[in-house]
């Protein structure tokens, strides 16, 4: 993926007033997962919308908008599974369609529960699969939705275009994953991924 595919997914959204009305009550459901004066970590921002709605909305959030990719609207650019930032310095980790797009889920929530405070949370907006979304993804989406897919490991390889994703990812996860798998400690340790790839059915 290149800046110049970011730049014009930030151009469809200004051109079609539906999509941040689509978006609208999503970005708010995050926003209000953060407490006043919150600093907030938003991983994956790419065009940036999120972080916009945040400026004009809560301005009490310190906002730190990440990307893989740099762009000038958003503050970091970093893998979200290896964030430049320090242990139990953020409050909260937002993100919107980021998760089913990352090579390695595990690292992510090892890194998102290493840089989180103690009292910190993670929310995320991703797709979902019920009976009705799945032939829709599955026959109509750009993206992959693979009911298999092994969600600790979805790509064959790291090398894969940031937008390639697959959205049957969050729901293998969520549906397989022990419950203690998600405490604090077990995510700062080593994550959820290898332990848990023999729990998804």
């Amino acid at each position: 993926m290149s800046f110049a595919q970011i730049e014009e997914h930030r151009r469809l959204w200004q051109v079609k007033p539906v999509l941040p009305a689509v978006y609208a009550p999503w970005f708010e459901m995050l926003l209000n997962e953060a407490k006043e004066g919150s600093r907030v970590l938003e991983v994956g921002a790419g065009p940036g919308w999120l972080g916009e709605c945040a400026r004009r909305g809560r301005p009490d959030l310190r906002w730190v908008a990440s990307d893989l990719h740099p762009a000038p609207w958003n503050a970091l650019a970093a893998d979200a599974a290896r964030l430049p930032l320090r242990d139990a310095s953020i409050d909260v980790v937002l993100g919107i369609d980021v998760l089913h797009h990352l090579a390695r889920p595990g690292a992510f929530f090892a890194e998102a529960a290493r840089v989180l405070r103690d009292s910190g949370g993670l929310a995320l907006v991703e797709p979902w699969i019920t009976p009705f979304s799945w032939p829709i993804y599955r026959l109509l989406h750009q993206e992959s939705c693979r009911v298999r897919v092994d969600p600790w490991q979805p790509f064959p390889t790291e090398a894969k275009d940031s937008f390639e994703g697959d959205a049957a990812v969050p729901w293998r996860i969520v549906r397989g994953t022990p419950a203690g798998c998600w405490s604090h400690s077990a995510m700062s340790r080593r994550g959820c991924g290898s332990s848990t790839a023999s729990h998804i059915s």
